[in-house]
């Protein structure tokens, strides 16, 4: 017979690839399988569900998303940093696991080894001297 298919869209903003940063289209039915999750059951009618409950396919984890509480996670950070010595500003930096590019600024070049809520951690290069910058929240 027919199933009845639902459309999840998947954002991955933290992906090494740019070109997976958008937004993509999953159509699925129910016990379906795709790269992101696992469609394990609905609630609410089936052709006008109020929730689907997927299972996470890298953390396992089961979540329930509706069209207006979608699952949302931390997956990484970026920053906008600014050498004002240069007037020299670097928008959307990212540490080198999340597909960050060595950064030049002042006599030096460096790469972003950690990135969180509170701070960004450089190190320099080829000294691999480590400076953390705290964050400071624009005026």
């Amino acid at each position: 017979g027919d199933s009845l298919r639902y459309t999840v869209g998947v954002t991955r903003e933290a992906d090494k690839n740019p070109n997976f940063r958008r937004k993509t289209l999953e159509s699925v039915s129910v016990k379906d399988h795709t790269d992101y999750f696992t469609v394990k059951g609905i609630e609410g009618p089936a052709d006008n569900p109020t929730a689907l409950i997927l299972d996470l396919s890298d953390t396992g984890d089961e979540v329930r998303v509706t069209r207006d509480k979608p699952y949302q996670r931390i997956e990484g950070y970026q920053a906008d940093l600014k050498y004002p010595p240069e007037n020299k500003t670097i928008l959307g930096a990212r540490d080198l696991r999340a597909g960050g590019q060595p950064i030049s600024f002042g006599d030096g070049t460096y790469i972003v080894v950690a990135i969180d809520e509170n701070e960004v951690v450089l190190s320099a290069r080829p000294s691999n001297q480590r400076t953390v910058i705290k964050f400071k929240a624009a005026p």
